[in-house]
Formats: structure tokens, sequence, C-alpha cells
């Protein structure tokens, strides 16, 4: 029996979201992970992946606009923590075909970069991507909303930086078919509907999330919670599946729910 530690790797996820279409509420962007995947095969997921170490470069870093090396590294209590904001940026360009970023002229990047979207990027194509193009990283784009640390017993642990952001204006998300098999746009309250239902298979970081936003119900009122910087325990119910298995602070049952299950936190 292998009793080898599982390494954690380091890892940023981003909840894309989008004014819900029918009305009040947001949409989330959720891609269905392939079922060849090692981790987390053919559960619905928002875009996100291992922090790289070129993430961490000056020429990734100072590409960064709106927030300072020294804010990233107070919020998360790490330094070099402007690293996970690069990771996010790039993961979600790599997985999802969205761009937080602007061309040398202030606008949108142009179509000789969006054609990359959607396709295998690690950090050293990135860079050669951003410098060629004189690209900004708009990283101020992205609220800090959450930490969790996969529990043991996973194939591979990640301890995951959780950012909230608004898809850009006049951008379509758009994936390769290789590593997410699909993607869609969809209300908080029809994923946890759908869920309950056994029809949209989710693991706890992401159901928690959305459990969160759809309580929230819009981008700013998330905003506003995360920028009071509290970051709240999350335990888990033993024995109760789906959304109700989640117990934030105020919530009846926190109390006696466990904190040894999952291991997360939340500032929204």
């Amino acid at each position: 029996m292998n009793t080898t530690p599982v390494p954690i790797r380091h890892a940023a996820t981003v909840i894309v979201t989008r004014r819900a279409q029918g009305g009040e509420g947001l949409d989330l962007l959720m891609l269905e992970r392939s079922a060849r995947s090692v981790f987390v095969p053919s559960v619905w997921v928002f875009p996100g992946g291992g922090v790289d170490p070129g993430d961490s470069t000056e020429a990734l870093t100072a590409a960064c606009r709106g927030i300072t090396a020294e804010t990233a590294d107070l919020l998360l209590e790490s330094p070099g923590a402007l690293r996970f904001w690069v990771a996010a940026i790039r993961e979600a360009f790599e997985e999802a075909g969205v761009l937080f970023g602007l061309g040398p002229d202030g606008g949108a990047p142009g179509p000789e970069v969006m054609a990359r979207a959607g396709h295998p990027l690690d950090s050293r194509a990135f860079t050669a991507l951003v410098d060629e193009h004189r690209l900004t990283l708009d990283a101020g784009a992205l609220t800090y909303v959450g930490r969790f640390v996969t529990p043991p017993g996973s194939p591979r642990r990640f301890d995951a930086r959780f950012f909230l952001a608004e898809v850009p204006p006049e951008q379509e998300p758009v994936h390769d078919g290789v590593e997410i098999a699909a993607m869609t746009w969809m209300g908080t309250g029809e994923i946890l509907l759908r869920h309950s239902h056994g029809e949209f298979p989710l693991i706890t970081p992401t159901l928690t999330m959305v459990k969160r936003l759809d309580s929230l119900g819009s981008l700013p009122a998330a905003r506003r919670r995360a920028d009071e910087g509290v970051d709240h325990r999350v335990r888990i119910t033993p024995g109760v599946e789906g959304p109700d298995r989640i117990r934030f602070p105020g919530d009846p049952g926190y109390d006696a729910a466990s904190t040894t299950i999952e291991f997360g936190w939340v500032r929204i």
C-alpha cells in the first residue's frame, strides 16, 4: 500500500458570469470535464487549473493592471500572490476562450489574439502571446471570493483560489473539445435544481459557490460581500447529499456540521 502523501498543487479558478438572460440573477459559464480526465471526469466545473511556475515571472505579473502585488499578497495572505490572478486569466483563456485582457491601445484584444482562445496554452506560450501583442492583463476584473483545498484521498490535490468575473463585452466563450467536453451558460437556480435531480454533477467547491451566488442574486452584491474581507469556513453535514449538505455561518445546523469532510473558506 502506497502511503506517500499526494502533493498539493496551487490552482486558480474563475467563475465567469453574465446577467441572467431570463431576468433577475446570474448565469454562470459551466464546463464539463472530459470523461478521460484523471481528476473529476465528466463533472461540471468553472474554468481553472494549476498555477504554472511561469505564472509568477515578471513578464506576466508586470502586465497585470487593476491590482498591485502588495494588495494581492494581503488578500491571499501569501507572497507572490499575483501569480494566482495570472493563472486564472491564462486558464480562462485556454479552457473557455475568455480573455480578461486589453490590447496595446486599451481596447479589446484583436482577432489574431482571440484566434488562440480555447486551445492549450502553458505559461511559456501565454507569455509569448502577451509579449508579442503587447497585452495587459485585466487582473482588476477578477474579484477574489474563496479558497478550497482538496481533501485527502483524491489522486490529485489542489489548493485552489476562486475568483469571480463578468465575461468581457462582445466575447463569446469557446473550447477545443479535448480537456473540456461541453460548455453552457446556466442560471444559478437551474444549476442547483438539476444537481439536486442528479442531472448535473458538481464537486463541493463548485456547488458551494453556486449556492452562495444564488443566495446573493447579483454580481455587485457578491463583490460587495467579498470586499468586506471576511473568510467564512464552510462546513458539511454528514450523510446528506446535494446543496443542503453545505452549511455557512448562520445556517441552521452549522455548529453541529463537520469541519473535516471538506476544507473550504468563502468570502461571499
